[in-house]
């Protein structure tokens, strides 16, 4: 996971607490988890690094 997809995934929890739709207790204990400590993010150059490995793969396969 990376910055932007932590910060994504706390904005749509904090909508759905807002909306109601889970707890004010649920929304503080996921903010809290170690799915969302920042120690556990990946750099955004491993993210570009692997997408772009896949899509060279896939462009190769497709030229042969």
């Amino acid at each position: 996971m990376t910055k932007a997809d932590r910060d994504i995934a706390l904005a749509l929890l904090k909508s759905l607490w807002k909306r109601e739709l889970i707890t004010e207790e649920v929304y503080i204990a996921a903010c809290n988890s170690e799915v969302f400590d920042e120690k556990n993010l990946s750099p955004m150059t491993e993210c570009f690094e692997t997408e772009t490995g896949k899509n060279d793969h896939a462009a190769d396969k497709a030229i042969k």
